[in-house]
């Protein structure tokens, strides 16, 4: 940051300098007092939801679950929205969570390996979470409309009746703990397993 200061003070007459950051807290005091700052607000879920279909030709149910999954970032929906991995990530980590109660512990570990292809795609815990989250959100209301997952919300449905809350909370405290590990250069492999015999506990 400090190599930015000579240039945000005497900038070229014809350059225009946009810094885009998600924490203002992470910005040097000196770098912040030379700009300009301009808090963008989140996009409404229905502006997201109408361009996904509108001008990116994205089906309605698909829309639905990435304008709730975005969190009223539009670029983020467009760029998920015709990703081949994020979608085939979300397609493999749904599958095998609909399944983890049917594998054994060794099947179940095992599969960790598969998923060393995602070990570099910041969503892929993410997805974990929000399976769970959608099952807690359906085992307390009760009502499939808030279900974030709408396309699945059938399977969602089916896998909360072998959860309970109390089980549910302790999955999403566990895959959130996973996810500060890997941010400690944890192995990968090694924090998924853990994971994986967490979740079938």
């Amino acid at each position: 940051q400090n190599a930015l200061l000579k240039t945000l003070e005497e900038p070229p007459e014809f350059v225009v300098i946009i810094l885009v950051c998600d924490n203002l807290n992470a910005l040097l005091p000196t770098v912040l007092s030379r700009c300009m700052v301009f808090r963008l607000k989140e996009l409404k879920k229905e502006d997201v939801l109408n361009t996904l279909i509108l001008k990116h030709n994205v089906s309605k149910e698909k829309a639905d679950f990435l304008s709730d999954y975005a969190r009223g970032s539009l670029g983020f929906a467009v760029k998920t929205a015709v990703s081949e991995e994020f979608n085939s990530m979300r397609e493999e980590i749904n599958s095998f969570l609909l399944s983890l109660n049917e594998l054994d512990i060794a099947s179940a570990v095992g599969y960790a390996k598969n998923f060393e292809k995602y070990k570099q795609n910041s969503e892929f815990l993410n997805l974990f979470y929000l399976w769970y989250k959608d099952v807690l959100t359906y085992l307390k209301f009760k009502d499939e409309n808030l279900i974030i997952q709408k396309d699945i919300k059938n399977e969602i449905i089916k896998f909360s009746g072998n959860e309970d809350i109390s089980s549910v909370l302790q999955k999403l405290d566990i895959i959130w703990d996973i996810n500060k590990k890997l941010l400690q250069n944890v192995s990968f492999t090694f924090a998924i397993e853990y994971m994986i015999i967490k979740l079938k506990d």
